[in-house]
């Protein structure tokens, strides 16, 4: 498994993790709307989708690199 192969995977998983917590988060939004209650679960929720889209923009700008940077004299 290459590097980039061994990066991208806790990234998805941690991804996938952070959309199951705004699913769970928007569920309970809609079952305890309580007002103390509520307005936590809005912070939370857009916490995590701000982490979500935080991932998102960092794995596009690494794919938008062309390949490795060698920095030293050239053989």
């Amino acid at each position: 498994m290459s590097t980039a192969m061994g990066a991208a995977r806790p990234v998805f998983d941690l991804k996938s993790k952070v959309q199951q917590i705004e699913e769970q988060l928007q569920l309970a939004q809609q079952e305890y709307p309580e007002r103390i209650a509520l307005d936590r679960l809005k912070f939370a929720l857009a916490l995590a989708k701000f982490v979500r889209s935080q991932l998102d923009l960092e794995a596009t700008v690494e794919r938008s690199i062309p390949g490795t940077v060698r920095v030293g004299k050239l053989p």
